[in-house]
């Protein structure tokens, strides 16, 4: 959702998912279920290569980021959005333990890129956003936002999948 003046309702349920995830992020890695399953799952789907660039949102602590940059390098990019500061915080660090320089982190809102320093219009090959929906106050214009950074190509591609 774009706001430049977010409400206090938008306000205060976004920094009631800041904190949860903030207190979450150091014990994200170790955790078992779902969401483990579901990154590997991502990355096996993913047509990525060297070249590539590819935005993750809600990128947590990096395990769809972290394994993707490696596999853009040298030449492609990967950005992972997330609006704890902790969890980039902690993604930033295992990129630099990998050595990886096309590896960039943000804390910020994922239903606002708009305003995101670096996130252009047509830049990315693959975007990701792993379980995160049912956090944004409008998923179907996330969305639609999130689309307008696809590069032309796969956006003719996905049209062409989705029939008239």
């Amino acid at each position: 959702m774009y706001c430049l003046n977010p409400s206090p309702i938008m306000t205060d349920r976004l920094e009631t998912i800041r904190t949860l995830y903030d207190a979450r992020a150091p014990t994200y890695d170790t955790e078992v279920g779902f969401h483990p399953h579901q990154g590997a799952d991502y990355l096996k789907w993913m047509p990525l290569s060297p070249g590539k660039n590819a935005l993750d949102l809600a990128c947590e602590t990096g395990a769809i980021t972290i394994p993707s940059s490696k596999e853009v390098a040298p030449s492609g990019t990967v950005f992972g959005v997330d609006i704890s500061p902790a969890s980039p915080s902690i993604a930033r660090d295992k990129a630099t333990n990998h050595s990886l320089e096309n590896a960039t982190f943000v804390d910020h809102d994922i239903g606002a890129l708009h305003d995101v320093e670096k996130i252009e219009e047509g830049m990315f090959d693959v975007i990701t956003c792993a379980s995160a929906f049912v956090l944004l106050a409008d998923p179907g214009s996330a969305v639609k936002s999130w689309a307008k950074l696809l590069k032309e190509v796969f956006c003719r591609e996905l049209k062409k999948m989705a029939g008239p």
